[in-house]
């Protein structure tokens, strides 16, 4: 993974720093950061394990494509995360993951 998509990663669903497109939904990943005012996600990972997240869901996981993408989901199961999708291009390349689902995920609209 090149060190642009990691950071989109971190600081879309980590920090928040990144906003989405208006009215689309951001999945955050439970960090304990304020991703929006007044929003803070659950302290139950770190960056570190968010990292560890991107590795495990190119291994464990189911696959659909569409178009030029291939979705990845995996079922993690640990920080309240119960689901997770992994988009890489069908060359080969990672563009982002995100959490979609768990009871620490917190989904905002911009």
């Amino acid at each position: 993974m090149r060190k642009t998509q990691h950071k989109h990663v971190i600081d879309r669903h980590v920090t928040g720093v990144v906003k989405g497109k208006p009215d689309k939904y951001t999945d955050f990943f439970p960090t304990g950061n304020q991703v929006r005012p007044g929003v803070t996600t659950p302290a139950v990972m770190t960056v570190q394990d968010v990292d560890n997240v991107i590795k495990d869901s190119i291994q464990f996981v189911t696959t659909k494509t569409k178009r030029e993408i291939i979705f990845y989901s995996w079922n993690p199961q640990e920080f309240g995360i119960s689901k997770v999708e992994t988009l890489v291009s069908t060359e080969g390349k990672f563009i982002t993951l995100y959490p979609t689902a768990g009871s620490n995920v917190v989904r905002w609209q911009d």
